[in-house]
């Protein structure tokens, strides 16, 4: 049974690097020339979330490197992306430090996706939250949306940001979460360079699931196909059902997490504080106020972290450590783009 004042914040960090980063523009550095406008996007809305939604717990989660198991599957799988952009990219370390500095627990996971650790989480406490709250910029998320489970989308400015509930993704989209993988096994996703059936496009595709509902029953029920999308979708079977696949987050993936290393109870202003001034965020510092008075927070009521609590008494195996280890890696034990 879930316990009604829980909720968990699910932070999918990449996605909201990316939008940050064409958020703000790269003018925005210190006075030594460090950029830091996707640094300052993220911290800002983080700071917006936790504020808005006040969660009991709160897991970042982040892309890593090595091949994902999709690429294993289809070779083109988000082949068409450009390489990350330097200045980006070398921003992500200043945004680890932040997340270490909020007291917000890291995972990141070599060879898998951000996408399939949320899922992952999601669908192992399900029932263990009132609320499951997923911050991303990344609709293919939406598929994770039902009673207990919500997706805070950031919009390409951060004030149209909105929570979506099932039936604002329905309203949006024109089907229901579950149906995403769905809609992408025929529409295809240009962004993921996931193909799709050739020949059958978004208005196609919401059509064919309106009417049948997945694409197993659209198989199963060919002869009642309408004649225009009949011989694309026998001619295109091998690739829908691949589709399919690639666009469906997966829900058991290895993940070790300590569950209690989530809890949020506020953060220690003076350290917060030290970083705004050293990145020079001083609009930040309002917020920061806001922030404060909602969790009736002063510099005085240092915030203790428990992680260093427990290093102090005894050295951890760092496999077992999801907060910042060396190499940030999680290994065994339970199971971005940015479309607006």
């Amino acid at each position: 049974m879930a316990e009604t004042d829980k909720t968990l914040l699910i932070i999918d960090s990449h996605a909201l690097i990316y939008r940050a980063y064409f958020a703000f523009p790269p003018s925005l550095t210190t006075s030594t020339g460090e950029p830091v406008n996707a640094v300052y996007g993220y911290t800002s809305l983080v700071l917006d979330v936790l504020m808005k939604f006040k969660p009991t717990n709160v897991i970042a989660v982040m892309d890593s490197k090595g091949a994902t198991a999709r690429e294993a599957d289809y070779s083109f799988y988000k082949s068409n992306r450009d390489s990350a952009d330097d200045m980006m990219t070398s921003q992500i370390p200043r945004i680890e430090e932040m997340l270490k500095i909020f007291q917000i627990p890291l995972l990141k996971i070599d060879g898998i996706e951000a996408d399939d650790i949320i899922s992952t989480i999601d669908h192992a406490y399900s029932g263990k939250w009132a609320k499951t709250i997923v911050v991303t910029g990344d609709q293919d998320l939406f598929q994770l949306v039902d009673d207990d489970t919500n997706v805070y989308l950031a919009g390409r400015k951060f004030s149209e940001s909105r929570l979506f509930e099932a039936k604002d993704v329905i309203e949006k989209l024109g089907i229901r979460p579950d149906q995403v993988p769905d809609y992408k096994s025929i529409a295809g996703d240009a962004s993921d360079n996931i193909p799709g059936v050739k020949g059958i496009g978004p208005k196609g595709a919401i059509e064919l699931i309106s009417e049948f509902g997945t694409l197993e029953n659209i198989y199963e029920n060919i002869d009642k196909v309408k004649d225009r999308y009949k011989a694309k979708l026998v001619e295109n079977q091998e690739l829908a059902y691949l589709s399919k696949g690639l666009a469906t987050v997966k829900r058991d993936i290895p993940v070790v997490f300590d569950l209690e290393l989530s809890k949020f109870t506020g953060l220690d202003l003076a350290r917060v504080k030290k970083m705004f001034d050293d990145l020079q965020f001083k609009s930040l510092l309002s917020k920061l106020e806001k922030f404060a008075k909602i969790y009736e927070v002063t510099d005085e009521q240092m915030i203790v972290d428990p992680r260093e609590v427990e290093n102090e008494e005894e050295e951890e195996d760092p496999e077992e450590l999801v907060y910042f280890s060396d190499e940030d890696e999680v290994s065994s034990g339970m199971g971005t783009d940015a479309d607006d």
